[in-house]
């Protein structure tokens, strides 16, 4: 029993110890570093939605259109080639189960552009995806230009 309980012992410290590394691995930013993170790219992965509207007016290589809402909202109203993928599901379809490809053209989608920004941040800085837009004011600023 005591060789039990030692060997119990040993397994949770080596677990510990391996837990502790990963987070050291984890880097932490501040608050203040996320949100000059995201101003600065701000321009970079942003679309406006005049330019969203240009780009579903043509015909050749359209970018995948994620609607990062909620169902009963998408329902309400969405763009018509925007696929649902609510936040947490997208998140962790790319992240987890790394559906989608680096390279794959994809302007993210949601009510005010804040999910879809941080989204596309995350996405483009931290995963390496190379063409993941947002749009600029989300699904409220395309209800004001059409």
């Amino acid at each position: 029993m005591d060789i039990l309980i030692a060997l119990i012992i040993a397994l949770l410290i080596v677990a510990i110890i391996r837990v502790r590394k990963k987070l050291n691995e984890i880097k932490s930013i501040s608050l203040l570093d996320f949100l000059q993170r995201i101003q600065n790219g701000s321009e970079a992965r942003d679309i406006s939605p005049a330019k969203l509207q240009k780009i579903l007016i043509t015909k050749n290589d359209t970018p995948l259109i994620i609607d990062l809402r909620e169902e009963d909202i998408y329902e309400k109203g969405h763009i018509d080639k925007a696929l649902l993928m609510p936040f947490d599901n997208f998140m962790h379809e790319v992240l987890v189960e790394e559906s989608y490809e680096k390279e794959k053209a994809m302007i993210l989608i949601c009510d005010h552009g804040l999910k879809s920004k941080v989204a596309a941040d995350i996405l483009g800085e931290d995963e390496g995806f190379s063409s993941v837009l947002s749009l600029r004011g989300g699904m409220e600023a395309w209800e004001k230009y059409k």
